[in-house]
């Protein structure tokens, strides 16, 4: 089944934005480990 372009941008949204926000705060959490 084909995806329309505004569903494929909410499933992308409600994927891929949490997972984003965890990489840059686990990013953040090692680098700040580091400079300690």
């Amino acid at each position: 089944p084909r995806f329309r372009y505004d569903q494929l941008m909410d499933l992308g949204w409600k994927r891929f934005l949490p997972l984003a926000l965890a990489n840059i705060i686990i990013t953040a959490i090692i680098l700040w480990m580091q400079h300690l």
